[in-house]
């Protein structure tokens, strides 16, 4: 994996616009799949990037944005793609903040049935596509 120092030179090639302002990083959860996460944020432009690195030891790693395409492209709520580097295994993604449905499966079903429907209504969305599309 790459060190903070190159993720942050790469950050600011792939946009520009924050060439000047401080990044800071902060790991985000386990990732999985070999894949590794990081959350930055830059102070001036106010912003927060997803970092996506991963390797090539599974091979669906390198479905991860094509897909993410696919369920944009039907409507189906995922983070947006900012930008990729395919041939180093690097993605910038929009970061849609800390919540997960897993995070709130203590809390009583009038907290939890909001999260559900919005996650079902996605789900079936995707299970309406029809294969030819």
């Amino acid at each position: 994996m790459l060190p903070e120092a190159t993720i942050l030179e790469r950050t600011r090639t792939v946009f520009p616009e924050l060439e000047m302002a401080e990044l800071s990083m902060t790991p985000i959860g386990e990732g999985g799949s070999d894949r590794v996460y990081w959350r930055l944020k830059a102070d001036n432009p106010s912003r927060t990037i997803v970092f996506m690195e991963y390797t090539d030891v599974r091979p669906d790693n390198a479905l991860f944005v094509p897909v993410s395409h696919f369920l944009e492209k039907n409507g189906i709520a995922s983070p947006r793609v900012f930008a990729w580097i395919e041939d180093q295994r690097l993605v910038w993604l929009e970061d849609l903040g800390n919540h997960e449905l897993w995070h709130l499966r203590n809390e009583p079903w009038d907290a939890l049935k909001p999260a559900y429907e919005t996650a079902l209504t996605e789900v079936s969305k995707l299970h309406a596509i029809r294969e030819s599309e």
